[in-house]
């Protein structure tokens, strides 16, 4: 296995979708500890960007979607930047 098969999954609900797509509710997503006895390699302590109940009863128009969208991009990048990090 390679270094990168190796890295924590960060799970970040901001990724999602527009949400116009789900007027109603948002899917049922597994929990982190679903997904670890599932066997994904989940990091435990990832503090996500956007939470999860930020989306949750939301309308949310394309314009919101696309500042959502850029929102998280940036601050991955920030974060990234401030502890040195590279992307490959």
């Amino acid at each position: 296995m390679g270094q990168a098969e190796n890295q924590p999954i960060a799970i970040e609900p901001g990724l999602f979708e527009w949400l116009a797509g789900y007027p109603d509710s948002l899917p049922d997503w597994m929990s982190i500890k679903e997904l670890q006895e599932a066997g994904y390699n989940i990091k435990p302590n990832y503090k996500p960007f956007v939470r999860e109940e930020e989306l949750h009863d939301r309308q949310e128009s394309a314009e919101q979607f696309y500042m959502r969208s850029f929102y998280l991009a940036q601050s991955v990048i920030r974060s990234t930047t401030d502890r040195g990090e590279t992307f490959c």
